[in-house]
């Protein structure tokens, strides 16, 4: 799979105020914890795109480029893996959980994270020349 979330992959961890996520192991900590939990690699790759970006919400179209490249992939698809983030960040037990929200016809964005100065916004120019490029 050659998708930009693969070529671009961060290994360096996303420190936030209560987490910190690894995104080379696909660990998340609670800094209040001694616990880490293990991820599967989609929903790891996932939640790497919103710690980016914290707060920010992210397209369908933004997932899609990101996780899948140019390959073709449903809403359903979208919807599964939006989904399994969300049990497996459900069976997170921490004082501040982090959550996905649906924003209809919009996105979806994560919640229960504070912003850091040196968070990057995804590629957007990148899912629009790819959304353009698919067109032809």
């Amino acid at each position: 799979m050659n998708s930009l979330a693969d070529s671009h992959a961060d290994t360096a961890p996303y420190a936030r105020t209560t987490y910190h996520y690894n995104a080379a192991t696909h660990e998340l900590s609670s800094k209040h914890q001694a616990a880490r939990w293990t991820l599967s690699k989609q929903a790891g790759t996932l939640l790497g795109l919103f710690l980016r970006a914290p707060k920010y919400t992210l397209s369908r179209d933004e997932i899609r480029f990101q996780l899948w490249g140019h390959a073709v992939v449903s809403d359903d698809v979208i919807n599964h893996a939006i989904c399994r983030l969300r049990k497996q960040l459900t069976s997170i037990d921490t004082p501040d959980p982090l959550q996905i929200e649906t924003l209809p016809g919009i996105g979806y964005r994560l919640c229960g994270v504070e912003d850091a100065p040196h968070a990057q916004r995804p590629y957007r120019h990148w899912v629009i020349l790819a959304s353009l490029l698919s067109l032809l």
